[in-house]
């Protein structure tokens, strides 16, 4: 009979490119203002009359820290309260805060006052606050000197790192540098393979609002989801190292495409090596072909002893399988007309052009469920795939038979080694060290020969090396 064996698949694993979550912000630091009346080079002598208040309209406004500028901006009107203790501004445009002489950071509003006493600074009513990576609007923004915080406590909408952002809240913190979003949405272009992809980063379906905190170079976020609508990725947080370029998912991390769906507790992102490690419990969903990407349950696959598979299996019924079913558990040509279920403890993935290959170690498993109940396993040390090649090679952990194909239907059969081709319709499958127990229909048997003494001589078991 035509003898062909089961081909194993890999389909490509994921984070292409990965996702530059958090997104830090450069925010300027605010200078103190004279405490000394700032109007006062503008008016003339002292009023004679009980109203103290002061006011001027359509003018430059300018704030010195002795003789070094920290603000300054066209206003509409300007006026001091009875007390002189804060400035009231109104309709500010060109409004320039400076750090050490140099603009910092560029701001708009319909209303800001400004407190003599304590230096602090509130922006109202349509407030714009922008510079070379933020540009958002919102109701109302507050500087507080002695903590030395900026806030916008209330909605904002804009641009971040070039990306469209929604946020609920934003504090930072000048000194520390560290700078905190709360719920934020971010949807914008990210480099990829020397080609740019739209991501957009949003809180999970249901789930609370993504919680961003930045720290120099590092940002961490809470429970998110990222999507460029062909790739889906789920997990309770993570962290970005603007610098180094390394991106930690961790948790409950799902990973959605359409060549396959994975889960597992974490991912590390190595960009300037163009790597991915995914460890802790990782299991695998190859899809069949042309399927969706979407977030759908990621079955868990529970790893098994080839021995007792085989032990536990029913006994073969007096019937053989048919012809169709031998002929589908036996071909690769189908291999990616079902899902194939994937377990291991660590895959490790190099995805740059010309560079795709993947590790996968810790006793990796997969099983295939077919039509009418029929099913294939296989067993491995370890597996190494290479992307440009198309192949999988299956190692044992020595030198015994220990990679192991296994079938419902009996066909059992153990290897040193295993190569076989991932591509569609090629069904080249090299292997050493073999051992195979095979069912085969009787009248496919060779005709027996007569020994001479009544008896009748059986084929060799088969074993050595197979080439196809």
């Amino acid at each position: 009979m035509s003898r062909s064996s089961p081909r194993a698949v890999v389909a490509r694993v994921f984070l292409g490119g990965a996702l530059v979550a958090g997104l830090a912000l450069v925010v300027p630091k605010f200078v103190r203002v004279l405490k000394s009346d700032p109007l006062a080079k503008y008016r003339g002598p002292e009023p004679t009359s009980e109203d103290n208040s002061v006011e001027m309209s359509n003018f430059d406004w300018k704030a010195y820290n002795k003789s070094e500028i920290v603000a300054k901006a066209h206003v509409e009107k300007a006026s001091t309260g009875e007390d002189r203790g804060s400035i009231n501004l109104t309709s500010v445009t060109n409004g320039v805060y400076y750090e050490s002489g140099k603009s910092a950071f560029q701001f708009e509003t319909r209303n800001a006052v400004y407190f003599n006493d304590s230096d602090r600074l509130v922006g109202k009513q349509g407030v714009r606050v922008f510079n070379e990576k933020m540009d958002m609007t919102s109701k109302e923004f507050v500087y507080d000197p002695d903590k030395k915080t900026l806030k916008v406590p209330t909605r904002m909408v804009g641009r971040l790192e070039g990306g469209d952002m929604k946020a609920e809240t934003l504090a930072y913190h000048v000194e520390s540098k560290v700078f905190e979003i709360g719920g934020i949405r971010w949807s914008g272009m990210v480099n990829q393979e020397k080609t740019k992809s739209k991501w957009s980063f949003t809180p999970q379906d249901g789930g609370p609002p993504v919680n961003s905190k930045t720290r120099g170079a590092v940002t961490t976020f809470t429970k998110f989801k990222a999507t460029d609508g062909e790739t889906i990725v789920l997990a309770d947080g993570g962290e970005y190292n603007k610098d180094t370029e390394v991106l930690v998912a961790k948790g409950n991390v799902k990973y959605f495409s359409i060549d396959a769906n994975l889960s597992c507790a974490e991912v590390t992102v190595f960009r300037k090596e163009k790597r991915a490690v995914m460890t802790g419990a990782v299991d695998m969903l190859i899809k069949p072909k042309d399927t969706p990407a979407q977030v759908v349950s990621i079955p868990p696959v529970v790893p098994v002893v080839p021995d007792k598979i085989a032990k536990d299996r029913p006994q073969a019924p007096s019937d053989p399988p048919n012809k169709e079913q031998q002929n589908s558990l036996r071909t690769g040509d189908n291999i990616r007309e079902y899902p194939i279920a994937v377990t291991a403890a660590r895959i490790e993935y190099w995805y740059g052009k010309g560079q795709r290959r993947a590790h996968v170690s810790g006793s990796p498993q997969a099983r295939q469920e077919l039509p009418d109940g029929t099913w294939r396993m296989v067993w491995a040390d370890r597996g190494v795939y290479d992307g440009e090649k198309e192949t999988l090679e299956l190692r044992a952990k020595g030198n015994l038979p220990e990679v192991r194909m296994l079938n419902s239907i009996g066909d059992d059969m153990r290897a040193v080694s295993v190569l076989v081709s991932t591509k569609e319709g090629d069904d080249m499958m090299d292997a050493d060290g073999v051992v195979m127990d095979m069912q085969v229909d009787d009248d496919e048997l060779p005709e027996k020969k007569d020994k001479g003494d009544g008896g009748t001589s059986s084929p060799p078991p088969i074993s050595g090396q197979i080439k196809k």
